[in-house]
């Protein structure tokens, strides 16, 4: 079952990355129990499944301090330090973001799609092939000015001033946005190019209460 946020992000994600994917709740499972008590053998295969029980996964270790159902499956084993990588890649394609600012987020290690290459036990090692680009850090401030839980005028006004005064003595690119506002495509947009030094380190900043 997929969690179905207010703003409807979990499901875009998940039919833009898996289109074919298909969602069954326990009355669909009911339905197909039901469909197989007959006198005739009968069995329903799937290529693959992914069973998922919030209720059992808060009893573990790792759901809890991180609220994510998936916690406990994700620190079984190992995976690449690239398992990310081709997921972020396909949802910004999707939402349109050209391929030099989709690579930035890979800027000191190889801007490079990390599924064309092989990546052996030395990955951790790696060294940069692509400095970082000079184009100006990002910073992206988002306003919940026009929600329910915001600043004080005043606190927001200052917050702003400051921002303003810091990137155009840092030479930085400032941002402020209403995220509600915007599209998913445009949200999706602004986090791929929203950046915070020479590194390429993603950063948002909202306000805190």
């Amino acid at each position: 079952m997929s969690r179905r946020d207010k703003p409807r992000f979990n499901p875009m994600i998940l039919f833009n990355l898996f289109p074919s994917a298909a969602i069954l709740y326990p009355e669909d499972f009911a339905d197909m129990a039901n469909s197989t008590r007959s006198h005739l053998p009968s069995a329903f295969v799937m290529e693959h499944a992914i069973l998922a029980d919030r209720s059992a996964a808060f009893r573990g270790p790792y759901t809890g301090s991180t609220a994510r159902t998936v916690a406990s499956a994700i620190r079984l084993g190992s995976v690449s330090k690239w398992w990310w990588e081709p997921i972020r890649r396909q949802v910004l394609r999707y939402s349109g973001v050209d391929e030099e600012t989709i690579n930035r987020n890979l800027e000191g290690y190889g801007a490079v799609d990390p599924v064309h290459r092989e990546l052996g036990p030395g990955v951790a090692d790696l060294e940069p092939l692509a400095p970082p680009g000079d184009y100006a850090p990002v910073v992206t401030y988002i306003s919940r000015q026009s929600s329910r839980r915001r600043l004080t005028a005043a606190a927001h006004e200052g917050l702003v001033a400051a921002l303003t005064e810091r990137s155009t003595k840092l030479g930085y690119e400032l941002v402020i946005v209403e995220a509600e506002k915007l599209t998913k495509e445009e949200q999706f947009a602004l986090a791929a190019r929203t950046t915070v030094g020479r590194d390429g380190a993603r950063m948002f900043i909202e306000p805190h209460h």
